[in-house]
């Protein structure tokens, strides 16, 4: 825990300097240009925020998968662990992932997807009428 708290100030101090040595660098040469300068810095600070601000999602979406990641692996090992007591039995649980329902449109996404459902689909049958009692 203290390495990985190491790890994280390192990653925020680096972050600062960063930024820091961005603003200084934005600071000097900002002063022989007069008017084009500023709407020039101005974009490049607004490009540079937005370059930040992807990189913070990027950041949390990869914590957000090795959290599931880790918490996959550790249902896996919870599992091993049971079957090698004798806790539980290979074919005993049922490991649905699906979802509950047997057709959700939202499941079904674009033209391919369609095909894909329709492809080799007979009609329904339809049940044989006697033409004699239609006319009576």
């Amino acid at each position: 825990t203290e390495l990985r708290k190491l790890l994280a100030w390192r990653g925020k101090a680096a972050a600062a300097w960063e930024k820091e040595q961005r603003a200084a660098a934005g600071g000097d040469g900002e002063g022989g240009n007069g008017g084009d300068g500023d709407a020039a810095s101005d974009s490049e600070a607004e490009a540079v925020r937005e370059e930040e601000e992807i990189s913070e999602l990027q950041k949390l979406a990869d914590q957000r998968a090795k959290g599931a990641k880790r918490r996959a692996a550790e249902a896996k090992a919870k599992f091993r662990e049971r079957l090698a007591l004798k806790m539980e039995h290979p074919g005993d649980r049922l490991d649905v992932q699906e979802e509950l329902e047997l057709f959700s449109l939202a499941r079904v996404r674009g033209d391919g997807s369609i095909a894909a459902l329709t492809e080799g689909a007979a009609p329904d049958e339809v049940a044989d009428v006697d033409e004699d009692e239609d006319e009576e």
